[in-house]
């Protein structure tokens, strides 16, 4: 967003109504040996620490997700290892403790980690759902979403635009989806949600990008719907009964 006041001191505004955004374009200090590359993903975990995650590209190579506190203060970076590639990032709260999941399109993975960076492990392409037997299918995850049985949804969104179930335990459970614009199928789903909002079934929100709409699936990947009103929806959030969609 380009435009400011006539002074250049008040920060510009966008929206309207309840949904009025103020745009910080300097805000977040970076450390001198990072520059952003791409910024894809941001997070916040139960302290209110924001992780923002960037593909990280050129030499030498930088850590991908950097750390601030609210007022955009540095804290941390790490994920120097997935320098190339930084995209999707979520925190889950597991136990006493809270985990980042990292899809990584470089290096063509999805990391767990804790929230300093410590890899819990590191999954590639599932080879049990059958769909990536010949060895030029693409595969390129881009986003995960968490499920209420404490699985997760790894979208292969740059690859060849399936959905990857698994179960708590990182067990592949099934895949659904494929290249296509009929229901069921997708083109670059980007990002999705598991949108629980109060008086909803539970369901899986896809970002299906180059079809211009969200889908909307069970939670074992039974079509259900679209929401065509959307231009090039990218990811989803959702805040108490708003889910937001950039």
């Amino acid at each position: 967003v380009n435009s400011q006041n006539k002074a250049g001191i008040k920060p510009a505004v966008v929206g309207k109504g309840d949904f009025k955004y103020a745009c910080l374009h300097e805000w977040g200090e970076l450390p001198a040996n990072i520059e952003w590359q791409t910024t894809h993903g941001v997070a916040i975990d139960s302290t209110g620490l924001i992780y923002i995650t960037h593909r990280g590209t050129g030499r030498p190579a930088s850590d991908v997700v950097v750390v601030f506190d609210e007022k955009g203060k540095f804290v941390r970076s790490f994920g120097n290892e997935l320098h190339g590639g930084g995209h999707g990032i979520d925190i889950r709260r597991e136990g006493n403790d809270e985990f980042a999941y990292l899809s990584n399109t470089g290096k063509q993975t999805v990391v767990k980690t804790t929230l300093k960076g410590n890899v819990v492990w590191t999954k590639t392409k599932p080879v049990e759902s059958g769909k990536y037997d010949d060895p030029k299918t693409p595969y390129s995850p881009t986003n995960i979403n968490f499920m209420p049985d404490g699985g997760f949804v790894i979208g292969d969104g740059y690859g060849s635009h399936y959905l990857h179930q698994y179960n708590k335990d990182g067990k592949w459970i099934r895949t659904w989806g494929g290249n296509g614009n009929e229901p069921g199928k997708m083109k670059t789903p980007h990002g999705h949600w598991l949108d629980n909002r109060l008086g909803r079934k539970p369901a899986i929100a896809v970002c299906d990008r180059a079809n211009a709409r969200l889908q909307y699936f069970d939670l074992k990947g039974k079509h259900l719907g679209f929401v065509k009103e959307l231009s090039f929806p990218a990811d989803i959030d959702i805040q108490g009964e708003t889910m937001l969609v950039s």
